[in-house]
């Protein structure tokens, strides 16, 4: 007679893999109707852990695994610089494993070349909606950091920046500047949104956003419309690909302007959007920012390369990498661990000013 499996177990109590991992270490997430019909299957199978694996799974290698969607974008290169500097200062090692600008397929490799590398611990950098079943099978046993997103994994630990606060405040900045035709180009890693209703359920539960920070930006930007009384037009929405910010950023604006000319000022996701929307601005002979002002978000290094130089959010990476460690060093030792929320800054330099009451709409 073959030997009974942890599969086995997991058939015959009709749950998962992760949760039979979960009962068999004790841990507290668990449904009490879960534990009981794991440990009635573990009976009926005669079946026990293997406590020589275990014991061989609890030999630390002190090697973290990072997973991130790309090292090309800025934003993502400084978490990576930050994350490996700060594993090193407390003498962790890292593995980097790129999941082909969030891929959900890709991102499941990923997870089992973390499993099958034996790593301490992962940090994850999502920029989809990732697939948890994959990530319970495969990290069901290994603390995982959670990074720049909120909500994902129930139980997990969330390290992200506060975008619905920024969203509002570049917003409403402008709206303090006087302007009120205030466009939105909001960013999504594969970007399958098409309009405006497509948002809807996102503003009715904002939590359902935690998978997009460009949607958190948008309901920030949205609650800023709606204090100073401003009716959103849904001919100022465009959606962008963030694994093209520049080139799509560059035709949002293009898409924007072939609705309507009557914009004050437009809020990107990012800054390198923005670097493409100023860029079609200028081609169009709109100066920005006297006729058009332009926001972006991330205060990275072409926030102050482009002219005139961007108004923008900033979100301080090296403090979301120096948390995401620290919150994983916690984890290693058997600590509790929340979630840390970093709250962002908004900063003004050229591509925003106040707008000119007299001229409405100077491109007609």
């Amino acid at each position: 007679m073959e030997k009974s499996t942890i599969k086995d177990v997991a058939a015959l109590a009709g749950v998962s893999i992760a949760t039979v991992s979960r009962v068999v270490h004790g841990q507290e997430n668990v449904a009490a109707e879960y534990v009981q019909r794991v440990r009635e299957a573990m009976a009926q199978l005669n079946w026990r852990p293997n406590t020589t694996a275990q014991k061989l799974r609890s030999v630390k290698s002190r090697t973290i695994g990072v997973i991130l969607p790309n090292t090309t974008d800025p934003f993502f290169g400084s978490i990576a610089d930050s994350i490996i500097c700060n594993c090193a200062a407390q003498s962790l090692n890292v593995i980097t494993l790129i999941s082909r600008k969030g891929e959900v397929y890709d991102e499941v490799t990923q997870f089992r070349r973390l499993s099958e590398a034996g790593v301490d611990g992962a940090i994850y950098c999502s920029i989809s909606k990732p697939d948890s079943e994959a990530f319970e099978r495969y990290c069901a046993n290994i603390p995982v950091v959670v990074c720049s997103r909120h909500d994902l994994f129930k139980g997990r630990t969330h390290v992200y920046f506060n975008h619905q606060k920024g969203g509002y405040l570049a917003t409403k900045h402008l709206l303090e500047m006087g302007h009120r035709r205030i466009a939105l180009i909001v960013g999504v890693f594969g970007n399958n949104f098409k309009c405006a209703e497509d948002l809807q359920p996102y503003l009715d539960q904002p939590l359902l956003a935690g998978p997009y920070s460009g949607i958190d930006k948008y309901i920030g930007a949205r609650r800023a419309l709606d204090e100073f009384g401003v009716s959103f037009d849904p001919e100022l929405l465009e959606f962008i690909d963030l694994g093209n910010a520049y080139e799509d950023g560059y035709s949002a604006m293009q898409r924007l302007f072939s609705k309507t000319t009557d914009i004050d000022a437009v809020v990107c996701s990012n800054d390198l959007s923005a670097n493409g929307a100023i860029r079609m601005l200028t081609q169009q002979r709109v100066n920005v920012p006297e006729d058009v002002s332009v926001m972006g978000y991330d205060n990275g290094i072409m926030a102050t390369c482009t002219r005139p130089q961007l108004s923008t959010v900033v979100q301080d990476t090296e403090k979301l990498g120096a948390e995401c460690v620290r919150c994983m060093k916690k984890l290693l030792n058997n600590e509790p661990c929340e979630d840390v929320e970093i709250d962002v800054q908004l900063i003004i330099r050229q591509s925003s000013c106040r707008r000119k009451a007299a001229n409405s709409d100077i491109r007609h």
